[in-house]
């Protein structure tokens, strides 16, 4: 069964599912040397329409399964 990250990410978040931290990299956070590198993978943003289609299917996509607030 084929499923799109949107589709993915509608069936955990419902109507909220634009606002899901996701992220994706290349490398495995844990073979990365520099700490600074290694918090770069988990930089992400909210999963906007923009930031889904930038997602490489070749690269590790992560989500955070979280609640914010403003402060």
């Amino acid at each position: 069964m084929d499923v799109s990250n949107k589709e993915f990410l509608q069936a955990v978040f419902g109507g909220e599912w634009s606002n899901a931290h996701i992220t994706s990299f290349a490398d495995d956070p844990g073979d990365i040397k520099e700490q600074a590198d290694r918090m770069k993978c988990w930089s992400g943003g909210p999963a906007t329409a923009r930031k889904l289609r930038s997602l490489n299917p070749e690269h590790i996509q992560d989500y955070t399964v979280s609640l914010f607030g403003k402060d």
